[in-house]
């Protein structure tokens, strides 16, 4: 094998297509609220592609939802972002998405395809008014 094929066979894809999925913006903020350290690390998901979830992270840290720092090398697809915490707002934000009940709820009402091309204010604003309202029913308010 020629210097020439080992490099074409080895070539990264430098465009890649990806559209943003809020599940997997679920996924993500769920797996650093659960991280046991601050220690910055990469976040991988099994089963899911290193390049899809990377950028992902990088959107939602570009966001302000992730507290973390720019690890890029010239053949990453996507700037890596070693994620050390959740921002505020990503707290705020996890918190008012991870009960599956109150998800499963603004997934139905909106629908998914309609989800991802709302603004992720406008899902963070709804996912808190409806975790208020959630939470204000159980106390009766």
């Amino acid at each position: 094998m020629g210097m020439a094929e080992s490099l074409e066979t080895h070539r990264i894809p430098w465009s890649i297509d990806v559209k943003r999925d809020m599940e997997l913006v679920r996924r993500i903020l769920l797996t650093v609220q659960a991280k046991s350290s601050l220690e910055p690390e990469l976040i991988q998901i099994d089963g899911l592609d290193d390049a899809v979830v990377g950028r992902h992270v990088e959107m939602l840290f570009d966001a302000g939802f992730l507290e973390g720092m720019e690890h890029s090398t010239l053949a990453s697809e996507y700037r890596d972002i070693l994620v050390k915490d959740l921002t505020w707002d990503g707290h705020e934000f996890v918190g008012a998405i991870s009960k599956d009940e109150l998800w499963q709820k603004l997934k139905s009402a909106i629908g998914p395809g309609e989800l991802a091309g709302q603004s992720l204010k406008a899902i963070k604003d709804a996912s808190i008014a409806a975790a208020t309202a959630y939470l204000k029913g159980k106390l009766g308010l």
